[in-house]
């Protein structure tokens, strides 16, 4: 009940329940789950991004999600930049949000409900100039 009112909170305040809009679910764990079916019950298209290929079954299958794109594949992930209306951080762990924000359109929305124990970097030259993929993929 408590991860359900984490997420479906925020769902509802920033509007995530226009049937057709584009949601982005970062990470797959308890929350990510919750994200993702009241995603689908919404009415939206609903891509999980994660490190793990071996969640992937369960996303799109088990779960109901669209699509999968996982955070180290560079192809896939350049062909969702600027696609996603939302997307919904569930990650407690420290990881770059500078890959997130290059996924969403503009105006897109991202809100961040997992808790990493350290302050998240956000690079913000790059922000500004609209270059986070590249900024991304030369750190790693």
């Amino acid at each position: 009940m408590c991860c359900g009112i984490i997420v479906y909170s925020p769902m509802k305040y920033y509007g995530m329940n226009e049937l057709g809009k584009h949601l982005g679910v970062a990470g797959l764990g308890r929350l990510g789950h919750i994200v993702v079916k009241i995603g689908k019950a919404f009415g939206l298209k609903v891509t999980v991004i994660i490190t793990s290929p071996k969640k992937e079954d369960e996303a799109i299958t088990k779960l109901g999600a669209d699509a999968f794109v996982l955070s180290s594949d560079l192809a896939k992930l350049k062909a969702t930049v600027n696609t996603m209306d939302y997307i919904i951080d569930t990650i407690a762990a420290v990881h770059p949000l500078a890959l997130l924000l290059n996924l969403l359109k503009m105006d897109g929305k991202l809100i961040t409900v997992g808790l990493p124990e350290k302050p998240l970097d956000l690079p913000v030259f790059p922000l500004v100039l609209g270059s986070l993929l590249e900024e991304v993929t030369s750190e790693a």
